[in-house]
């Protein structure tokens, strides 16, 4: 465990682990930031792959801001798209995807997300299944098809991204950090915000931002 994983559990609490109702290895960590007009605020540290190869989609409509590494997004049709933080990201409840991450990789995210909507679960064959059933198993049917999860994370151990960064560059992750959180207080607390996208609202700001990063990055690189 890093001093930075340390560090979090002191400030906010010793984070939950992810892990299929400890069904599977555990792919990442959370710590809940700050609870505010329904929604929560998240910071998430994947240490690996979504642990099940079918689609899931979710409970409530969040938003995700990439502060380092990267993931891979596996999405309907078969379709995959690599995202590198900086990011800003905003989604329904319905959106369906699978995330996985590069082999000894890590990535750090911080989640904004709203008041439940309705059930979520897995996409199988065309088919819903909420995700109780999903893991625990239908009339003793097992239905959770697993995919390689953490083999790759397992065999080599992973670097944190945040280890690698500048002293220049940690700081500006940590301006990402407050000014998600000042982006997700701003909608809980203006009811006129609530449908509009949270990329829309953070746009020029967070621009400004990232490209401070990429700026301390090259001066380094």
């Amino acid at each position: 465990m890093s001093a930075i994983h340390r560090m979090l559990d002191r400030i906010f609490g010793k984070a939950e682990e992810i892990n299929g109702a400890e069904r599977c290895p555990t792919y990442m960590y959370r710590w809940v930031v700050a609870a505010f007009g329904g929604g929560k605020l998240y910071l998430h540290k994947f240490i690996g792959d979504d642990w099940a190869i079918d689609l899931h989609d979710h409970p409530k409509r969040f938003v995700s801001i990439g502060l380092c590494g990267r993931y891979i997004e596996h999405l309907d049709g078969g379709r995959v798209k690599i995202w590198s933080a900086p990011w800003v990201r905003s989604f329904s409840a319905e959106h369906r995807h699978r995330l996985t991450l590069a082999t000894g990789e890590i990535c750090w995210t911080l989640v904004w997300v709203g008041r439940p909507e309705r059930r979520w679960g897995f996409w199988q064959d065309g088919n819903f299944i909420p995700w109780r059933e999903y893991v625990r198993g239908i009339e003793g049917r097992h239905v959770w098809r697993r995919g390689d999860g953490l083999r790759g994370l397992i065999r080599t151990p992973a670097r944190d991204p945040l280890l690698d960064r500048p002293r220049t560059t940690v700081a500006l992750h940590v301006a990402c950090f407050l000014f998600g959180t000042a982006c997700g207080a701003m909608q809980a607390a203006n009811p006129g915000l609530k449908d509009v996208k949270m990329s829309e609202v953070a746009e020029h700001v967070f621009a400004l931002i990232a490209g401070q990063m990429r700026d301390a990055d090259r001066r380094v690189n």
